[in-house]
């Protein structure tokens, strides 16, 4: 193995171990739960308690069945679809426009990137005043 190598191998176990927090928090904290409600969802009864104990007679496909014929699923799946093909393209146009004015140099620039950036700093700034209010010494 060359020393070449060697380095590379050391960079990528780096990687993996600052990598290591994040994935283990994105098994814990949101591929474990969505499996498991996947799994619930093929029981017809299920009720959370401490120590759950599956009644296997009622496993099967009855709830999406029953689903599937309620109109009302299909107008909730009908609204979602024309919801998310109408404003993730809305979004993202706009998105580029404003990455596009914020970029560009022209009058009133930099009145526009004030406007933009004040909600991200206002917070920060009436957080440090409330603080130095209730730590002053009166």
């Amino acid at each position: 193995m060359t020393i070449k190598t060697k380095r590379v191998i050391k960079e990528n176990v780096i990687g993996y171990l600052l990598i290591t927090p994040l994935l283990i928090s994105l098994v814990i904290f949101t591929i474990y739960p969505l499996l498991l409600a996947l799994f619930q969802s093929f029981f017809k009864d299920f009720t959370v308690k401490r120590h759950t104990v599956y009644d296997w007679s009622t496993f099967g496909f009855a709830n999406y069945a029953k689903a599937f014929k309620d109109p009302t699923f299909w107008d909730s799946l009908k609204l979602t679809l024309i919801y998310t093909f109408v404003s993730v393209p809305f979004s993202m146009v706009l998105s580029f426009i404003v990455a596009y004015f914020l970029s560009k140099d022209f009058k009133g620039a930099k009145i526009f990137r004030v406007l933009y950036y004040l909600p991200c700093v206002i917070p920060g700034i009436v957080s440090a005043i409330i603080y130095k209010y209730i730590y002053i010494n009166r």
